[in-house]
Order: C-alpha cells, then sequence, then structure tokens
C-alpha cells in the first residue's frame, strides 16, 4: 500500500451531523446558544444565593436581636446583685445605686470616644488621600 492507496481526510471536518450540513455561522449559532445557556445557569444560581443570603442575614437579625435582649436582662440581673452586694457592706441603697449609674456613665463616654476615633475610618481616608494625589496641584482644595 502506497501512500496514494491511503484514505485522505476530509477537506471539510464536521461538513455533516446527523445528515444536516453544518458551516461556520451554525457551529457559531451553537456556540451562543450553549454560551447563553451557561449565561442563564449562572444567574439563575447567584439569584438563588441572593435569596439564601437574606434569608440567612433576616436569621442572624433576628437572633441577634434575641441576644440582645438577653444580654440587657443579664445585665440588670447583675447590675442589681451588686447593687445588692454594695447594700449589704452597709452603704445606703441610694448611693449604690448612683455608684453604679456613675460606674455605666463612665463606660457609655469610654465607648463613645472609642467610636469617634474608630468612625474616622469609615470615610476611606487613605484612599480618598490617593485620589486627590491623583488630581493633580490644580485641583480645587477643600475646606472640610
Amino acid at each position: 500500500m502506497t501512500s496514494s492507496d491511503a484514505p485522505q481526510p476530509d477537506p471539510e471536518p464536521l461538513a455533516q451531523v446527523a445528515g444536516a450540513p453544518v458551516g461556520l455561522m451554525d457551529m457559531a449559532d451553537a456556540l451562543l446558544g450553549d454560551l447563553r445557556g451557561i449565561v442563564q445557569d449562572h444567574l439563575q444560581l447567584i439569584a438563588l444565593e441572593a435569596q439564601r443570603a437574606g434569608e440567612s442575614l433576616a436569621h442572624i437579625l433576628a437572633y441577634s436581636l434575641v441576644i440582645g435582649v438577653l444580654l440587657l436582662s443579664t445585665w440588670l440581673a447583675v447590675s442589681g446583685a451588686l447593687v445588692f452586694w454594695l447594700v449589704g457592706y452597709g452603704l445606703a441603697p441610694g448611693i449604690a445605686l448612683l455608684l453604679f449609674a456613675l460606674f455605666n456613665v463612665m463606660a457609655i463616654a469610654s465607648l463613645v470616644l472609642a467610636i469617634r476615633r474608630r468612625s474616622r475610618f469609615l470615610r476611606f481616608p487613605a484612599t480618598q488621600r490617593s485620589l486627590q494625589a491623583g488630581r493633580g496641584a490644580d485641583a480645587p482644595k477643600d475646606n472640610a
């Protein structure tokens, strides 16, 4: 058998599928159809996961609310016990309540100061400085 006797390859591969001629446009249409299907599947997955995430967020918020109520009742019980303990040591009940209220006010003040210190980072200061540096010298200055 010589090389001339060997079967020659089909000059148009995939020229027929199931008896129908397949051209470049038909293949492009099939590819676009597959691409649309993939995109649709991904969008459906995103929608389902967004729905699940929303439901999870709602549950987390509800659980957080219950935790907050339980923490508040625990704080009130501990506060009452400490005031009773101070009264047991001979302190007048009014003075014991005032001391505990003063302790609460000091705790609140320290937390408010901590919030104020941390809140400046909510404005993305490094990003703002970076963007302002990129505007150049001819940019108007903020007087804030």
